[in-house]
């Protein structure tokens, strides 16, 4: 009987998480791109060459790293020029940490791959224009 309670109590818990929204979970920040995506599957989430294959290549490099609390962890990316970006942006799971020098201040560093998913089309090819 308490197995079951157990179990029912952990199918409640995942249930009503679903439930739960997030209403501050839009923050600003700037981000890049790595022009090589093999980059980010040498990376400090030691994933190696599997990286390339998560999230369909979408991957990125966080500069919060977090000692590798935050690897495998999803991020939606939007950029702000409606006119070159989609709205809906792109989706990026970290795989690498994201070192910066003190002046730039980059939050994540993006695959070329998931960098140009954000563009509107026909636009992918100006990535310096984001």
């Amino acid at each position: 009987m308490a197995i079951f309670l157990h179990i029912l109590f952990l199918l409640l818990s995942f249930a009503t998480a679903e439930l739960i929204e997030c209403t501050q979970c839009e923050h600003k920040g700037k981000v890049s791109y790595i022009s090589e995506d093999s980059a980010l599957s040498s990376g400090a989430c030691a994933y190696g060459s599997m990286a390339l294959g998560f999230n369909h290549g979408y991957l990125a490099a966080a500069s919060f790293y977090a000692d590798g609390a935050l690897c495998g962890g999803c991020y939606r990316m939007r950029c702000k020029n409606k006119r070159l970006c989609k709205r809906e942006g792109t989706t990026v799971m970290v795989t690498d940490e994201l070192t910066n020098s003190s002046s730039s201040k980059i939050d994540f560093a993006l695959s070329r791959k998931a960098y140009m998913a954000m563009a509107n089309k026909g636009l992918e090819i100006q990535q310096n224009n984001f």
